[in-house]
């Protein structure tokens, strides 16, 4: 009778010690997904969402956030045609100060990824909400692109997520429809 009680705790606690590891198991970490849209290709986290929009003039628009951190996106908008970065860069600005209390640096050259752009650090504030973004401008494939990363922590600006998408990210001729 001892006997049967020892087996019937080990069992208990076996089962136990397995209900305790099976969260664990499944916590590893999911392989991160490609997104190619419109002749814009990148990597990004297993844990983020994407959505993708064509506009009506022919420009296309990518919008991933973290599927916990809805403060922390990636948003990506290609103009069908160069336009000039610094004046992209302030219409940007103009439309978010009309909402928002907005402090940024000068415009700086520098990359994004393997992209020589125009770039502009920003803090953005309404009440008591904070979010930090660096914004990209550059032309390619006879586009512009225009890349916002944001987050309500700066730090995170500088985080492998982004730092994934970023290295990952490639411009090439889009597909055009044929008839």
């Amino acid at each position: 009778r001892q006997r049967q009680m020892c087996i019937r705790d080990r069992l208990r606690l076996s089962t136990l010690i397995l209900i305790l590891l099976l969260p664990l198991a499944s916590c590893k970490k999911q392989p991160d997904k490609e997104l190619s849209y419109e002749g814009i290709s990148f990597k990004y986290p297993s844990y983020w969402k994407v959505k993708t929009e064509k506009s009506a003039g022919g420009g296309a628009y990518i919008d991933a956030e973290e599927k916990f951190s809805s403060e922390t996106i990636f948003f990506v908008s290609v103009s069908p045609f160069e336009t000039d970065h610094e004046e992209m860069l302030e219409n940007y600005f103009s439309k978010l100060s009309q909402d928002f209390d907005v402090t940024k640096e000068p415009v700086a050259s520098g990359r994004f990824g393997q992209y020589q752009s125009s770039s502009v650090k920003y803090k953005m504030t309404k009440n008591r909400e904070k979010a930090y973004g660096i914004i990209y401008a550059f032309d390619t494939e006879e586009r512009t692109i225009l890349i916002i990363k944001q987050s309500n922590r700066e730090y995170e600006l500088k985080h492998e997520k982004y730092k994934l998408m970023e290295d990952s990210f490639k411009v090439e001729e889009p597909i055009k429809d044929s008839i």
